[in-house]
């Protein structure tokens, strides 16, 4: 198995972990997984498919399809996390 393909395992296995988590980090009961949530996790597995499929064809090297994907990655968890904070401000 490719290291690719590992982190994007784990990635899968960190958002259904915190997917039980509520918006102030404690665990909720039931957890939520509701469809928004699991449509959200589908739509951002197949962009990162596609992106992947996209660089490949591109013919972009392993390393640099790792360093935008991670960059990717990190850019939509800031963005998340700033959303959320936003939204308790009010």
């Amino acid at each position: 198995m490719s290291s690719i393909q590992e982190s994007q395992r784990i990635v899968a296995l960190l958002f259904l972990r915190n997917v039980e988590k509520g918006v102030d980090g404690e665990k909720t009961e039931p957890p939520i997984f509701n469809l928004e949530n699991i449509l959200a996790f589908v739509a951002g597995v197949m962009i990162m498919g596609l992106l992947r499929n996209g660089l490949n064809l591109m013919d972009v090297s392993s390393f640099w399809q790792q360093v935008l994907i991670g960059t990717i990655i990190v850019l939509a968890v800031y963005l998340d996390v700033l959303r959320k904070d936003l939204g308790t401000r009010k």
